[in-house]
């Protein structure tokens, strides 16, 4: 049975928040892998329904847009506050490294920083909206879309789980990163080009990879060895992986058009086998023919 304090969700109540499996709404694990099988089976499901339509371009413009100005300005909240946060707690530290720091900081005044981290695990699951546009428009869904959308829940449920300044580090890092894409798409969406934008997003991206790279192995060298650490490697690993290798690979979704080749190939196939069919059963009706002209 479900028995979350739902008003840890209360922002006036930000530096009373304490993250506590199974009493925070949506900190059950099972909550992750139940997202994950919705968000599969049902972009699978809008792909399937998709391919015998026409793609939205009328109103998923205007959608598109309403949707990635709303997802800015809370991100963008989301961001600012945990930066502010972020440096109230590593201001007393000294040095830049401290934000890689893994040790856990439960203290009160480190509450107000969590609640952003936690303001943001929720907001990934509206992210799922992504690709449900993209699906309606039949764009193409790369295998590191997929990835990266359901792996940075996991990875903000364990840095919740741990409460490090390295979580919250990391989680600021994408969080800036996610504002920018939404101001890219919105510019998109409404019509401009933001050839600009585009270039500045792939360098971001690629920076916040060889963060993500460096800061983890930082703190492989120096921490002792966690169960959310050891996942934030390997997620990190495999995420660089994907992205050097297989993100510019080309996943064509179906449409009508392609499904009428495939129809009209299949129906040629057959109208080739039947056809082959008849004449090697008129050769062998013709065959016996003759063998009863002998005979008699």
């Amino acid at each position: 049975m479900i028995d979350w304090e739902w008003q840890q969700l209360n922002p006036w109540m930000a530096t009373q928040f304490h993250w506590q499996y199974g009493r925070s709404p949506f900190s059950d694990l099972w909550v992750v892998y139940l997202s994950w099988i919705i968000y599969f089976t049902g972009i699978i499901g809008i792909r399937w329904m998709m391919a015998q339509r026409q793609r939205f371009d009328r109103w998923i413009h205007v959608w598109a847009a309403i949707y990635n100005a709303i997802m800015a300005g809370l991100v963008g909240w989301i961001c600012i506050t945990g930066v502010q946060t972020l440096h109230v707690a590593v201001k007393d530290r000294g040095w830049a490294l401290s934000t890689a720091d893994c040790q856990r900081h439960d203290g009160p005044e480190n509450e107000r920083m969590f609640y952003s981290m936690y303001m943001y695990y929720l907001l990934r699951y509206i992210t799922f909206m992504d690709t449900v546009i993209l699906a309606l428009r039949k764009k193409t869904i790369t295998f590191f879309h997929w990835y990266q959308n359901m792996a940075v829940i996991l990875l903000l449920w364990s840095w919740l789980q741990d409460k490090s300044l390295f979580g919250s580090t990391a989680t600021n890092i994408i969080c800036f990163i996610q504002w920018f894409r939404h101001v890219y798409f919105f510019c998109r969406s409404i019509g401009l080009r933001a050839s600009v934008l585009k270039a500045i997003l792939l360098l971001l991206e690629r920076a916040r990879f060889c963060a993500g790279v460096i800061m983890t192995a930082y703190q492989m060298s120096t921490c002792p060895q966690s169960g959310g650490l050891l996942l934030t490697s390997s997620i990190n690993v495999t995420m660089v992986y994907i992205a050097a290798t297989f993100y510019s690979t080309d996943e064509r979704v179906a449409t009508t058009r392609d499904i009428r080749r495939k129809r009209s190939r299949r129906s040629m196939i057959s109208d080739s086998t039947s056809s082959k069919s008849g004449n090697s059963n008129n050769s062998g009706s013709k065959r016996k023919r003759c063998g009863t002209k002998r005979s008699l």
